[in-house]
C-alpha cells in the first residue's frame, strides 16, 4: 500500500510543479523534496514541493476515489479553468486517487 500511496503523492507533486512553472529557470528553482525519518517503530515520509498546495474548491472532494486531474480527463483543473496540457501522462493511470 505504501508504494501505491507514494506513487500517487509523487505524481501529484510532479504534475502540480510542472503546471506552476512558467519556464525552465522557474522549474529549476522548484525542487521536490522527499524526507524519510525512522524512529523506533515509526516511519515518517514527507513530500514537499512549491506548487501552491491544494485549491480550496478541490478540498471537499479530495478523498473521493474518482476525484483528481486524471479523472477529469479533459485538461481542466476542476475549477472551470482549462489548459492545453495533455490529458494523460506516462505516470497517469496507476490508480484513481488516494484512498
Amino acid at each position: 500500500h505504501l508504494r501505491y500511496i507514494m506513487i500517487e503523492l509523487l505524481k501529484n507533486s510532479f504534475n502540480a510543479t510542472l503546471k506552476n512553472c512558467r519556464d525552465q529557470a522557474t522549474l529549476e528553482r522548484a525542487p521536490i523534496h522527499v524526507s524519510v525519518c525512522l524512529r523506533d517503530t515509526e516511519v515518517t515520509i514527507r513530500v514537499r514541493d512549491r506548487a501552491g498546495g491544494i485549491p480550496l474548491e478541490v478540498r471537499e472532494r479530495l478523498w473521493s476515489y474518482l476525484s483528481g486531474a486524471a479523472a477529469l480527463g479533459d485538461g481542466s483543473h476542476g475549477d472551470g479553468q482549462v489548459d492545453d496540457a495533455p490529458v494523460a501522462t506516462p505516470l497517469a493511470g496507476y490508480g484513481v486517487g488516494l484512498p
